[in-house]
């Protein structure tokens, strides 16, 4: 079975289609938090919070895509996302990281 490509998100789309990308990119990022909160080992811990930077990252380009019309809502959403991420970051290396 082929992998399935993921769209670009080519000139022609609208700000309205950024945003509504962007919003789906933030539930996958959560979703990927989640994962990685309910993690019995450092892999599945590690495999979260790789996913959920990934999300956020791609969530933000569509963002800056979407031009002058950003919506404050998302950007909220999009940090309150962020500030989570970089505290799963944390726990993360806190707990699965030994110090040498």
């Amino acid at each position: 079975m082929a992998a399935k490509r993921r769209k670009s998100v080519g000139l022609g789309s609208s700000p309205a289609k950024h945003a509504q990308h962007a919003a789906h990119e933030l539930i996958r990022a959560e979703s990927a938090l989640a994962t990685a909160k309910e993690a019995t080992n450092c892999r599945l811990a590690f495999s979260g919070v790789k996913a959920a930077r990934a999300a956020l990252a791609t969530a933000g380009a569509h963002m800056r895509s979407g031009g002058e019309s950003e919506d404050p809502a998302l950007a909220r959403v999009f940090a309150r996302v962020e500030r989570q991420v970089v505290r799963a970051e944390g726990d993360f290396l806190s707990a699965c990281v030994k110090p040498r």
